[in-house]
């Protein structure tokens, strides 16, 4: 019936999300995750209060050159397509001109005044 069905597909997918966790939940993630815990319970202010003194030349040269180079790296890729796609439109519309405009019986008239 209508609400076994539903609670079917419920059930297919809790054992699916419980597959996907039991495939991913390895040992290595596990202590990654109490590692990564662990270091952040360590550097909070009530515990051992750690701070690092950081400059933002390490966020510049690691994240905003990398950023620029490939925002720019985009740019020239779109350059290139638009010119590709101008190159094309322009080859479509020169060969409809050549089929429209065709002399086929060489007395000077366009091909549909003939």
């Amino acid at each position: 019936g209508g609400m076994s069905g539903i609670w079917d597909e419920v059930v297919d997918n809790l054992v699916l999300f419980r597959d996907g966790v039991s495939f991913a939940a390895t040992w290595h993630m596990v202590f990654m995750v109490a590692l990564t815990c662990l270091a952040t319970l360590m550097c909070a202010k009530g515990i051992l209060d750690f701070s690092f003194d950081t400059s933002m030349a390490i966020v510049a040269v690691g994240t905003i050159f990398p950023l620029v180079f490939s925002v720019q790296a985009s740019f020239t890729r779109r350059e290139k397509a638009l010119s590709a796609l101008g190159e094309l439109k322009g080859t479509l519309f020169t060969v409809y001109l050549m089929f429209k405009c065709w002399d086929k019986g060489g007395g000077g008239a366009p091909a549909g005044e003939e």
